[in-house]
């Protein structure tokens, strides 16, 4: 089994942080206080990020799970305020819903919507099956919703929306209400099962790989501070604490990245284990990254909870995304019950 990344997958990642290290600063992120910048969006959308999983007929690159993580990683080393997570989700839910045939009408509106989507002219964004809350949605075009097991496109501009706090303030999230012949159907039954399976997973795996790179940032940011943060007349990162905390955390971060590379395999080669691989692999990412936070601002001191401190940025992307898409305790829960079930399997005649 090699689940090991492409060249052009390492090339992709790379022209993505190439262009977050110049238009996503935290001054830019501190400026985006809507929680969407379409300029930024456009830019990532021209190299690519808004298309690779949206099927090629529909403006696409028809690319899979595995030619995002990387680069997925990237935003999250950049604390993206743009919902990256949410909007591959629904343009890839959307397009897998339009190959399949599991649709009824909207088929040529749908098709114009994905493309607009794929090209960074138009936001989509999607329920997640594990939150009550609907991320983005003031900045979609479209939502993907559920109701009663079955999937609807419905118009942002045939919606209800009520605000909703949250901790990261550029990640708005609202209640959304709208009326049964405001949506157009895209699938029931047993394809709106498929969906609400692949949207949970591909959901949990791209926030898991988003987790990993402010995990990374949060670790950098604390080893530079320690480097220059003097008490007793020494750096603080001389002090053997402080170097077992950060190294506890660099550890974590790094045991939950196969992980997370593992579930995108398992995703993209229609692995019977990944439901399991998945929620493994959010729940270390998650973990490992409150762990960063939490490392990082006993590193920083009190500084860090500071809308001042660069170090807010990230902090407030880990508490949200690490609950969002299930949180680390639900999705071991998801884990163990999978292993139980096979071990019940295995003793059935």
């Amino acid at each position: 089994m090699d689940f090991s990344f492409t060249v052009e997958q390492h090339d992709f990642a790379a022209a993505v942080a190439e262009l977050l290290r110049t238009h996503c600063t935290p001054e830019h992120v501190r400026a985006t206080k809507s929680g969407f910048d379409r300029d930024r969006w456009k830019r990532l959308a021209d190299i690519g990020m808004a298309s690779v999983c949206v099927p090629e007929p529909h403006g696409g690159l028809g690319g899979d799970d595995l030619d995002l993580l990387l680069a997925v990683e990237e935003c999250g080393s950049a604390a993206l305020p743009e919902p990256v997570v949410e909007s591959t989700t629904a343009a890839t839910a959307l397009g897998a819903a339009m190959e399949s045939g599991a649709r009824d009408g909207g088929h040529a509106d749908h098709a114009v919507l994905l493309a607009r989507a794929a090209e960074g002219d138009a936001l989509l964004t999607v329920s997640a099956p594990t939150d009550p809350y609907v991320a983005a949605a003031d900045h979609a075009a479209a939502l993907l919703l559920e109701r009663e097991g079955a999937w609807y496109v419905v118009d942002r501009d045939r919606a209800a929306l009520t605000p909703q706090p949250s901790v990261d303030a550029p990640r708005t999230l609202f209640t959304v209400e709208w009326d049964s012949d405001g949506g157009t159907l895209i699938a029931r039954g047993e394809a709106a099962r498929a969906m609400s399976a692949a949207v949970l997973n591909r959901g949990a795996l791209l926030s898991g790989a988003y987790l990993l790179g402010a995990a990374r940032r949060l670790i950098e940011m604390s080893v530079s501070y320690a480097k220059d943060r003097i008490q007793f007349g020494r750096p603080i990162g001389s002090f053997q604490a402080v170097k077992h905390h950060l190294a506890d955390a660099f550890v974590a971060v790094e045991f939950a990245r196969p992980q997370v590379w593992r579930a995108g395999y398992s995703l993209t080669s229609g692995a019977a284990t990944a439901d399991r691989d998945v929620s493994a692999a959010k729940a270390s990412a998650s973990a490992a990254a409150e762990r960063a936070a939490a490392v990082a601002l006993q590193v920083h001191g009190a500084i860090g909870y500071t809308h001042e401190s660069d170090l807010h940025l990230w902090l407030t992307k880990v508490w949200a995304l690490s609950r969002a898409w299930g949180n680390a305790e639900w999705h071991r829960g998801r884990v163990a019950s999978s292993l139980i079930d096979q071990r019940l399997t295995a003793r059935l005649p």
